[in-house]
């Protein structure tokens, strides 16, 4: 099968839903498939003033355009690559603001349909229409409205084969008579490690007057959130919770920031103001891939910034889940008029945050890492059949 994969920026490391498709494509490539990537919109071409890359990202032929139909030479060449690889499907990785700074699509159906020939389209839901949850503001619900329509007029004029979402609730809003989405679950960009890289930590650790040793080490928890730190994130009252927890365990608690805060620099640094004065913080930045899934496996637990109701999504769990670490989702403020997600219900590595954390927390245990992508991939293939 040949499968040509579409989203808004290819940038590694930058955007995750173009990790995220460069994943799959390689998974599906080593499960004997052949693959493309393309980007549409990548606005990180514009620091390097081109309009166009052609490269392989991973092994996989890709071409990254600023701005894929800005002319008509772009669009020709975004043509000409698909008909090279005549694809027998084109898989558009679906976000509204990947595509428009607004979220809306007014004309993308139109030249969708130019490109891809006869190829059969799939498309993977990562986000739906803003302002769906019953707490959005009315600002926010309005614009979703309007982002709404040009998504259901996408999906009447261009009838996707095979439509796939990883949540309960996206599956809920998206279908109609025409649309009956599949669960395909969120795997972790990253690969599981089987071993935990101590030492490292411990060297990233010294200019926080950490001092960590193979000795010394059960004599800590550690916590990581990975990436994004959202503003509207509210550090209490869980870090009461885990220093409580602590005490009754004799641990001394560390919060540890891996990836990029993103727009929560100023919570970090006002968490660190008002934090309890037993628990300890690090910001360790961004760390390549190959030497992230290492210093995950130090950890004891994880940390979710994302509310539970969207949990399905949050990519930045992935790699913590998949590790083997119980992960604390302590924000429950975002609600759909849906059934809760059965996938939340049957993962024991989510827990929710409750009075009952001090209590439950020391009795949390690791699991072995497991890597879910090429089961996810295998489920991928098997559904465009």
């Amino acid at each position: 099968m040949k499968i040509a994969f579409i989203c808004g920026s290819l940038e590694p490391g930058h955007c995750g839903v173009g990790d995220y498709a460069r994943c799959l494509a390689q998974e599906c490539q080593r499960q004997g498939h052949t693959c493309a990537l393309i980007a549409l919109k990548d606005h990180y071409l514009v620091k390097q003033g081109k309009s166009l890359v052609v490269q392989k990202q991973a092994g996989i032929p890709t071409a990254r355009f600023e701005d894929a139909f800005s002319s008509s030479s772009n669009f020709y060449k975004l043509q000409d690559f698909l008909a090279n690889l005549d694809p027998d499907w084109v898989s558009l990785q679906f976000v509204p603001y990947s595509f428009n700074p607004k979220g809306l699509i007014p004309t993308l159906a139109s030249k969708l349909l130019k490109i891809k020939g006869s190829a059969r389209l799939h498309m993977m839901f990562h986000e739906v229409w803003i302002g769906a949850y019953r707490e959005a503001p009315i600002k926010e619900k309005l614009m979703g409205l309007l982002q709404k329509y040009f998504i259901k007029s996408f999906l009447r004029n261009c009838t996707p084969k095979c439509v796939h979402t990883h949540t309960a609730a996206y599956q809920t809003l998206l279908k109609s008579p025409l649309v009956i989405p599949k669960n395909l679950p969120l795997f972790s960009n990253i690969q599981p490690a089987h071993g935990a890289d101590l030492k490292s930590l411990s060297q990233k650790l010294e200019p926080h007057n950490i001092e960590l040793t193979e000795e010394n080490r059960n004599d800590y928890w550690f916590f990581g959130i990975l990436g994004t730190l959202y503003p509207i994130w509210e550090a209490y009252p869980l870090l009461s919770y885990i220093d409580l927890a602590s005490q009754k365990a004799g641990k001394k608690p560390i919060i540890l920031s891996l990836g990029n805060l993103g727009p929560g620099e100023r919570l970090w640094e006002r968490t660190l103001q008002q934090a309890p004065k037993n628990m300890r913080f690090a910001r360790l930045g961004w760390t390549p891939e190959d030497t992230l899934a290492p210093l995950i496996n130090c950890l004891d637990f994880g940390i979710a910034t994302t509310p539970w109701g969207l949990i399905e999504k949050s990519a930045a769990i992935r790699p913590l889940l998949e590790s083997g670490l119980p992960v604390i989702v302590s924000r429950d403020d975002v609600h759909f008029n849906t059934a809760t997600p059965l996938e939340v219900l049957q993962n024991p590595q989510l827990v929710k945050m409750t009075p009952d954390l001090p209590n439950i927390l020391p009795h949390l245990q690791k699991q072995p890492p497991h890597w879910t992508l090429p089961e996810v991939a295998s489920q991928f293939i098997r559904d465009l059949g």
